[in-house]
């Protein structure tokens, strides 16, 4: 067993006349590591330096993970219950004998912020569709019927764009309402305030005031997406007032790169 310990959090204090560096601080150092440790891959450089956290996976593993999105929960449930069903049964089998395990990920059908239409669902979905492609092999399958989903209010809008809108907008309470100042974001923009800030009832465990809640939540983003729609040209509409399918979309196409041993291969499924 290898057991790992940060010098700098031991509480045991050092011999007199000795200094314990950091592994933190081995990066300043100006002395050159060994000759064996410098043939070691990188990633053995970075464990063996006290560098965990940033040592990044650099290989795949033998996995491949079925990326599914839809426009809500309820949509295309025939057709996907055919992938699960139908498909992916075969292709396991398919995958377990090349050596690969399959796995499929459908955030739909396991959280209740899409539902709520809660901002963070956005962030979700891209923050998982990322992490699997840093670990294993993805096939993205989109299904899309007449609709791309419910536009959600952005989390974030450009100062610069803010302002913009503000000065067009005929509801200007509205935008100030629920978008404040982030100074300390790099660079500055302006925010999309947490729901319960200004709607209390909807942490609450009740279930009356829960839907309450959520009734006056869906209420807000229609009138502020109203708002916004007059206020900002074309162009800003396409950047912000976006759904989740077309946000996982765009990040399938940015981060998508063709393999060597496996390629990705997008599906995209076109019910008329």
């Amino acid at each position: 067993m290898l057991l790992l310990l940060a010098a700098d959090s031991m509480s045991l204090s050092s011999p007199p006349g000795t200094s314990v560096q950091s592994p933190r601080d081995f990066d300043k150092c100006e002395t050159s590591l060994p000759q064996e440790v410098q043939q070691l891959p990188e990633n053995l450089q970075n464990l063996l330096m006290g560098r965990v956290a940033s040592a990044r996976t650099t290989t795949k593993t033998r996995k491949i993970v079925i990326y599914v999105c839809a426009a809500d929960s309820q949509d295309c449930c025939i057709e996907k219950g055919m992938l699960h069903n139908a498909v992916y049964p075969t292709f396991r089998d398919y995958c377990r004998r090349q050596g690969y395990e399959l796995h499929i990920v459908d955030l739909h059908w396991k959280t209740g912020l899409e539902k709520q239409q809660d901002h963070e669902f956005p962030e979700l979905c891209l923050g998982e569709l990322a992490r699997q492609m840093e670990v294993a092999y993805v096939i993205p399958v989109l299904f899309l019927s007449n609709s791309l989903g419910t536009p959600l209010l952005p989390k974030t809008i450009e100062i610069q764009d803010f302002e913009m809108a503000l000065s067009n907008a005929d509801n200007k309470e509205l935008l100030q309402k629920w978008y404040k100042l982030d100074g300390h974001a790099q660079p500055p923009c302006y925010r999309l305030q947490p729901i319960a800030s200004h709607i209390p009832g909807f942490k609450e465990n009740s279930p009356e005031e829960k839907e309450s809640a959520l009734n006056e939540w869906r209420s807000e983003i229609e009138r502020t997406l109203a708002v916004m729609v007059n206020a900002f040209p074309q162009e800003l509409r396409d950047t912000y007032l976006t759904t989740v399918v077309e946000q996982v979309r765009v990040q399938i196409l940015l981060q998508v790169q063709i393999q060597t041993d496996l390629k990705y291969y997008i599906h995209i499924l076109i019910l008329l």
